[in-house]
């Protein structure tokens, strides 16, 4: 073991058997050592931001920002390693390689840095290619899926390390008995995790789709293996179970780029029903985010009512635009139109007779 006395003459104070100065050079040692590695972390970002530009300038070669992410993410665990073996060598390791400790954390280090960089290079690497999109469903479901297949290499990478692989396969041995069990008692459970499989599949909805099911109406939060986050429009967050969702009609409100809009509107009996047809067309064609190159907007004579004649209102609106703010705003701009065209809204008219008391007769 290195002796950090021997670099100086200082003078050696022991207590009970312990080199205090030793040990306090090492110590000194570990936060030189933390102090270096702090630096270094914090310059890896602005010294490879410049070495890209010098590359973009020279070579003509634009990395992507996701790909600088990841790049930089696989340096920060480099230096990390590196930081963890002369911690462990300052702390009296004679060669920190063969430590299991130190095997262990840069194990750990290693899965923790594949886990931050695989989405973000994946990500770079689909700005490059241009055939390839990765939306935000897909980057969750490939990030759940790296971290889970991460984690199951780092137990496995653990137990290797601390010589009890033989336990781990008889553990895997039982889990095969206790799953049969288990899963003819949770079977509602199983059915879920089948079902989550089936959605990923046939990719009935995607996060952020605005959907509809069992009453339900809200966006698409996430999307697990056993159940779906949906959180409605007042902020209550729901949490359905795949098996519902894989055996019931799902509305999806925003998975079409434009919708189609219906509103009733009711106009007098004696208005003219062409002025109020062209009015009402003209009114909905300055909202922004209704479609008029590719859809028509038509206005229906329903039905007759008690006091009006029912017309109905149908255009078609973008989706993104907000389907609920795109029909309040119609309805408003429809009233304003009507009203300032002298065309009525009528509303029922109800007349209160009053009976006339009989009058009294003279004797």
């Amino acid at each position: 073991m290195f002796n950090f006395t021997a670099l100086a003459p200082i003078p050696q104070f022991m207590f009970l058997g312990f080199d205090l100065t030793d040990i306090a050079m090492r110590l000194v040692a570990l936060a030189l050592l933390f102090t270096v590695t702090k630096l270094v972390l914090a310059l890896i970002s602005p010294i490879f931001r410049d070495f890209d530009d010098w590359v973009d300038k020279y070579h003509k070669i634009d990395l992507p920002k996701h790909t600088h992410v990841a790049i930089e993410h696989v340096l920060r665990g480099i230096v990390i390693v590196i930081a963890l073996a002369y911690a462990f060598f300052f702390l009296g390791s004679p060669n920190p390689l063969v430590s299991v400790w130190f095997q262990s954390a840069a194990l750990f280090v290693v899965a923790r840095t594949v886990i931050r960089s695989a989405v973000p290079f994946v990500q770079g690497l689909d700005s490059m290619v241009t055939h390839t999109y990765m939306s935000r469903h897909r980057r969750k479901l490939f990030e759940k899926a790296v971290r889970y297949s991460v984690y199951t290499c780092l137990l496995m990478g653990w137990m290797y390390i601390f010589g009890v692989t033989e336990l781990f396969y008889a553990a895997l041995a039982g889990a095969g008995f206790a799953g049969i069990v288990i899963g003819f008692a949770s079977k509602d459970t199983f059915g879920n995790f089948i079902a989550g499989i089936t959605i990923v599949v046939d990719k009935p909805f995607k996060i952020g789709d605005t959907i509809e099911v069992h009453s339900i109406l809200g966006k698409v939060d996430e999307i697990a293996l056993r159940s779906t986050t949906i959180k409605m429009f007042d902020n209550k967050v729901v949490i359905v179970p795949n098996g519902i969702l894989a055996t019931e009609p799902i509305i999806n409100y925003t998975r079409e780029k434009i919708r189609r809009l219906d509103i009733p509107v009711g106009i007098a009996y004696e208005a003219d029903i062409d002025t109020a047809i062209d009015v009402i067309k003209k009114a909905v064609s300055k909202i922004k985010g209704v479609v008029t190159d590719e859809k028509t907007i038509d206005v229906l004579v329903d039905k007759f009512s008690e006091s009006s004649v029912d017309l109905k209102v149908r255009f078609w609106v973008e989706t993104e635009t907000g389907i609920v703010s795109r029909k309040s705003i119609a309805v408003e701009k429809i009233k304003k139109a009507l009203d300032k065209a002298g065309i009525e809204i009528p509303y029922p008219k109800r007349v209160m007779i009053e009976p006339q008391k009989p009058s009294k007769r003279k004797k």
